[in-house]
């Protein structure tokens, strides 16, 4: 648009001036022909000219077939290995702690002891308490509803503890910053693996490391 609003105006007058008759008669047409290609082969030289163009964008740097291992089961961390440490496969990498799943955990054991002890007394008193056999079905099936649940929280515990899929050199994630209120402290920042992040909770789904080959 500049070097167009730059030579629109001396082609308008060029125009006008080769309109009249009797001043196109005054024109030296070699200087005009001079003019007319230095003209052309600047507008050419400046169209030529490498104008910067710069673009800035993050990158990130990722080791080649690296696996990643993610935090199963939310937790407080206690325990973590370091960068650059070899391990092998099946090693631990690192221990969580929940303390409202324990919790849990410890209840739901009582209440199914509880509910089989139940179930013993059902069963001792069902050959002179007719009644006491037909509660039996119930009391089985609240016991294995008990069970189930347990068994689901002990896999969920099971889960904190994180191992390696596979051999490598324990590597960083990348680097997170997290952007809270004034007013608000970040569970952690940059890597979990840091020393200052140690007793951390760790979200479900949070990148712990990366195993692979530096």
């Amino acid at each position: 648009f500049v070097v167009g609003g730059l030579i629109a105006g001396p082609l308008w007058s060029l125009a006008v001036l080769l309109r009249d008759a009797s001043r196109r008669r005054q024109v030296r047409w070699s200087r005009a022909g001079w003019a007319t290609g230095l003209t052309a082969a600047a507008v050419v030289a400046l169209g030529l000219l490498p104008f910067p163009c710069r673009i800035t964008v993050p990158a990130m740097l990722e080791p080649r077939q690296a696996c990643r291992v993610y935090v199963s089961a939310p937790g407080t961390l206690r325990r973590a290995v370091q960068p650059g440490q070899p391990v092998p496969r099946g090693a631990v990498l690192a221990r969580l702690e929940n303390l409202e799943l324990r919790r849990e955990i410890a209840g739901l054991t009582g209440l199914r002891d509880l509910q089989q002890t139940r179930l013993d007394n059902l069963e001792r008193r069902r050959v002179g308490d007719p009644s006491a056999g037909e509660q039996i079905p119930v009391a089985q099936e609240a016991l294995g509803d008990l069970q189930r649940r347990l068994e689901q929280r002990l896999a969920d515990e099971q889960r904190l503890t994180l191992s390696a899929p596979v051999a490598g050199t324990v590597l960083p994630p990348p680097m997170v910053r997290r952007q809270t209120l004034e007013s608000e402290l970040p569970f952690w920042t940059e890597s979990p693996l840091d020393a200052s992040n140690r007793d951390a909770y760790l979200e479900t789904g949070t990148l712990l490391c990366l195993i692979g080959d530096p």
